[in-house]
């Protein structure tokens, strides 16, 4: 009787012995089993790449790249653009190749953009000596006929006669820039009093060239003097 029941009792746990390791999942070869192996990798996507960073590193790196592009591209620009404009380039040109109106206000400044002068060059009591310079260069006295000129507000009589198409000769003085020469006719050439002098508005003008700031109107006129002035001046 007791060996009927200890056989009944050892099918029974056969049956549940069996019964268990069914229902268990297989393992791999480190002893993982597959369920749990696919619950890691599950978790291991969703936490180094997030749906979040996907939809929007793209975009910013973009961004980034044209920044960085726009940046460069203007710093180039900004140094191919770089110009010198040298001094002696100031603006004298006659009036008739610029607007009509000279008194139009600068709309930063309030100023005038430009101002009209009339300018001439003449060596005429040269001429009439008989000078070889002087007749070689201008026959009729006008080495520089008189002409109406647009010129900046500020400019001087220097500026205006060194931007002209005259040849000068010049030097610094302890009174600014002296004019000994213009078109090769030279002081003392007719004379030991000979020389040129500019007036303004007909008037001989007690300072430099270079300190004689024009204003709107004035009538500029360098001479050719064999007398110190006294023969062009009366």
């Amino acid at each position: 009787m007791k060996s009927k029941i200890t056989c009944l009792i050892c099918i029974i746990l056969c049956l549940l012995l069996s019964s268990c390791a069914k229902k268990l999942p297989p393992s791999n070869e480190n002893g993982t089993t597959e369920a749990g192996t696919t619950a890691v990798e599950t978790e291991k996507t969703t936490t180094e790449i997030p749906s979040a960073f996907l939809s929007t590193q793209p975009d910013q790196t973009q961004d980034a790249s044209e920044s960085h592009s726009e940046d460069a591209s203007s710093s180039a620009g900004g140094t191919n653009e770089q110009v010198v404009t040298p001094a002696s380039s100031s603006p004298v040109v006659p009036a008739s190749s610029v607007a009509s109106s000279t008194e139009t206000p600068s709309s930063e400044t309030g100023e005038a953009d430009s101002i009209e002068i009339t300018f001439s060059v003449r060596c005429d009591n040269a001429v009439k000596a008989g000078n070889e310079t002087a007749l070689a260069i201008a026959p009729d006295g006008a080495i520089l006929p008189a002409q109406t000129l647009q010129v900046e507000p500020g400019m001087t009589v220097f500026d205006v006669t060194k931007n002209s198409d005259l040849v000068l000769g010049y030097h610094q003085s302890g009174y600014g820039v002296y004019v000994y020469s213009i078109n090769s006719l030279a002081e003392r050439a007719a004379g030991a009093m000979s020389g040129w002098i500019f007036l303004v508005n007909g008037k001989a003008v007690q300072k430099s060239c270079s300190a004689c700031v024009l204003q709107n109107g004035d009538k500029v006129e360098w001479v050719y003097t064999l007398d110190g002035g006294r023969d062009v001046m009366s």
